[in-house]
């Protein structure tokens, strides 16, 4: 990945163990890092013996995942989507984990023949879910090696949805996410989702309330959030009650 050094852009700076999970993933269809090592030692999880042909093999589908990974195209696709969903500074990407499944789930889409823009909007909806469910927080691995088998087994589209439908119903915007809002620390993920959400919004051309601006809750700050009562409109929910008395305050006037 030559080009990458020329990109002044940290959004997403991959490691190469966040490049061989992704590829791996993508390309074998499993997501323990440990299976990886056994197929490139040709080994055969059915007979339980070493063969030859399948480390060839496994080296082949390696190197393939991993071109699929270094292609600009595709690494500026996901960033552009990425952005495009509000994430515009590398302080709002909290899970790295979750940027990586996204990366799985473009280049599944792709694989699938799915259209770009049914593409774009299952990444921005995986993702968002994955960092306000911390999907991918304890465990990585297996949640990852569950996610890709049912990738495999349903389809993309169909388990995306499912997953997406159950993890994030109704409630979830209704008493959950105002729930998980009251808090003091400025790295929680649902926080993160809203300023993602209303930078969004705010480059389509939705202020906030009063003189608050989306950007400015993208940028870092040393005290604990404070968000308008705005933010739930901006980022396409529904207002919910404000409470004087809790850590979630409004700014309007």
């Amino acid at each position: 990945m030559r080009w990458l050094k020329d990109v002044n852009d940290d959004l997403y700076d991959p490691t190469y163990t966040d490049m061989l999970r992704v590829a791996f993933t993508y390309e074998f269809g499993r997501g323990k890092l440990q299976d990886l090592v056994a197929l490139l030692s040709g080994r055969n999880f059915e007979t339980k013996q070493y063969e030859e042909s399948i480390a060839e093999e496994s080296f082949a589908k390696l190197k393939s995942g991993i071109l699929a990974f270094m292609n600009k195209t595709h690494f500026d696709r996901l960033t552009m989507i990425l952005r495009s969903a509000g994430f515009v500074t590398s302080d709002l990407i909290t899970s790295r984990n979750a940027v990586n499944f996204a990366y799985i789930v473009y280049l599944r889409g792709r694989c699938e023949g799915l259209p770009p823009d049914e593409i774009e909007c299952l990444v921005r909806r995986w993702y968002a879910m994955s960092i306000l469910t911390g999907r991918y927080t304890s465990g990585p691995e297996s949640t990852f090696d569950l996610d890709i088998r049912q990738i495999e087994a349903q389809g993309l589209r169909s388990y995306a949805d499912a997953v997406i439908a159950t993890k994030l119903p109704d409630s979830f915007w209704t008493g959950m996410l105002p729930q998980h809002m009251e808090t003091s620390t400025a790295q929680s993920p649902v926080l993160h989702r809203l300023s993602g959400r209303a930078s969004a919004a705010w480059r389509q051309g939705f202020p906030l309330q009063g003189h608050h601006r989306a950007r400015s809750l993208a940028q870092p700050r040393r005290q604990a959030p404070h968000f308008p009562a705005a933010i739930p409109s901006a980022a396409g929910l529904e207002p919910w009650p404000v409470q004087p008395d809790r850590q979630l305050r409004h700014g309007a006037k």
